[in-house]
């Protein structure tokens, strides 16, 4: 029974169909906008993409000038630390003689004792120390002047 309702209720309806020319026309259109859209889209992302490359190279670029300055910064540093290291290694042998004729006129006692008998290790230990301060000294002063942009 409820089938030929059903059937009486369909059987009357008659859906108009628009013409093949019609659908064919906002097919065109439709497609037309999706195409515009792909489009719009492949060229933001292209210039996305460019934009992002130019970062790469510009940071490669800085990257690069970085390194070379640091390698700069290490051997000038390391050849000042040398050199006072140097002086300073050839200066200790005077510096003993002349704290050994010092401890002849000072008065005996353990302090002054222990000083003058341990002073060959006080003076390259300072040495040492001296030659490690001149090192990074040199090392920040030579970034300093080899940094990129406006000098002081």
């Amino acid at each position: 029974m409820e089938d030929k309702r059903l059937r009486k209720i369909f059987d009357n309806f008659q859906p108009q169909v628009p013409g093949d020319d019609d659908f064919m026309a906002r097919l065109g259109r439709n497609l037309d906008t999706v195409e515009h859209l792909r489009a719009a889209a492949m060229e933001d992302r292209a210039a996305e993409l460019l934009s992002q490359a130019e970062a790469i190279d510009d940071l490669r670029a800085r990257l690069a000038a970085m390194k070379s300055r640091n390698r700069t910064a290490v051997i000038v540093a390391a050849v000042a630390g040398f050199i006072v290291g140097f002086l300073f290694s050839l200066a200790v042998p005077a510096l003993t003689a002349a704290v050994a004729r010092l401890s002849i006129s000072l008065p005996s006692s353990d302090v002054v004792a222990a000083l003058t008998d341990n002073f060959r290790l006080f003076a390259w230990a300072l040495t040492a120390l001296t030659s490690v301060v001149a090192a990074l000294n040199a090392y920040d002063l030579t970034l300093y002047f080899l940094r990129p942009g406006e000098k002081d």
